[in-house]
């Protein structure tokens, strides 16, 4: 075990609190910080900077172990539609990579444009249709029914949107958080996207975007988490600002409906009663999470060098 692992395991020993336990942690011998994270069934989906795709086994979490990779360069989301794996980077733009076959994953198609600028994209698929963020490239929709051909339709651009920009679909919407910017798209046609809403401050630096019923969940590096009201497309509202600590990270909607938020100090599970004064419902001291993800009875926490598996 090399030094950077020893210090892993020794901090997260020592911080993990207000749980019922530690389940498991998976740290691989390859080097990077893990950028995103997708549990699908008894998988999780965890991407490493400069390495790529970690396929880990967590049907037994006190037992999760590496079953197959996916190298792919500088890789920064991750998406899982039925065994389908959707990788948003840098070269090449967007993979697809059949996961069926846990342990031998295999590349099925790809999205690389000839001059297209990507790094630091983010995507949302929603059945055939992939909604890619290529930062001041705009936002590009994708048909991949054939996942080996994709078809590009149409294409919304904003001066706002850097490579921190990111998206969520509902529907025939598509929500959009870039810096300093948040807007409402609409794409019943995918061939020619339109806004519906003016630009709306967030914050400068946002690392996360979920959209769940009538809200948008967004996080931010700087702001905190801001909760808004998009009921109304065309002018969403900001109905709560929350920021316990700094460098907020990743907010997730889990499948019960609980409201999970990662900063730099940790993991708040939110108590939203009262919108405009929430609180922690509970708290796990996990030192700089980049990503969450609820299952079960479990949580899956990325950090910059493990996934840290908490018994909830």
């Amino acid at each position: 075990m090399n030094r950077a692992q020893i210090l892993t395991l020794f901090v997260l020993s020592v911080l993990v609190t207000g749980c019922h336990g530690t389940t498991n942690r998976f740290t691989p011998t390859t080097s990077g910080d893990f950028v995103d994270l997708v549990v699908s069934g008894s998988y999780a989906f965890a991407i490493q900077r400069s390495f790529g795709m970690h396929i880990v086994d967590v049907s037994d979490p006190s037992q999760a172990h590496e079953v197959g990779s996916f190298q792919s360069g500088d890789v920064t989301h991750v998406k899982i539609v039925d065994n389908l794996a959707f990788l948003a980077g840098s070269r090449p733009c967007l993979q697809i990579v059949d996961v069926s076959n846990p342990r031998s994953p295999k590349s099925v198609g790809q999205i690389d444009p000839t001059g297209l600028i990507c790094n630091g994209a983010d995507l949302a698929v929603d059945g055939h249709l992939v909604y890619f963020s290529a930062g001041i490239e705009g936002i590009f929709i994708f048909d991949v029914s054939d996942p080996r051909t994709p078809v590009r339709l149409g294409n919304f651009k904003s001066n706002s949107f850097l490579s921190d920009t990111h998206v969520a679909v509902a529907g025939d919407k598509l929500y959009v958080a870039g810096s300093s910017d948040f807007q409402v798209l609409d794409v019943s046609d995918p061939m020619a996207p339109v806004a519906l809403s003016s630009s709306l401050d967030v914050g400068s630096n946002p690392l996360a975007l979920v959209v769940q019923g009538p809200r948008a969940y967004v996080a931010d590096s700087f702001g905190g988490l801001r909760i808004l009201d998009v009921t109304t497309p065309a002018s969403p509202r900001i109905l709560t600002d929350y920021k316990p600590s700094i460098l907020g990270a990743d907010v997730i909607v889990a499948p019960n409906g609980s409201i999970w938020y990662g900063d730099y100090d940790g993991l708040h599970q939110l108590d939203l009663t009262d919108l405009a004064h929430p609180k922690d419902q509970r708290f796990v001291a996990i030192h700089s999470v980049n990503r969450i993800a609820v299952q079960g009875p479990h949580a899956y926490v990325a950090g910059s060098t493990s996934i840290v598996i908490l018994d909830l």
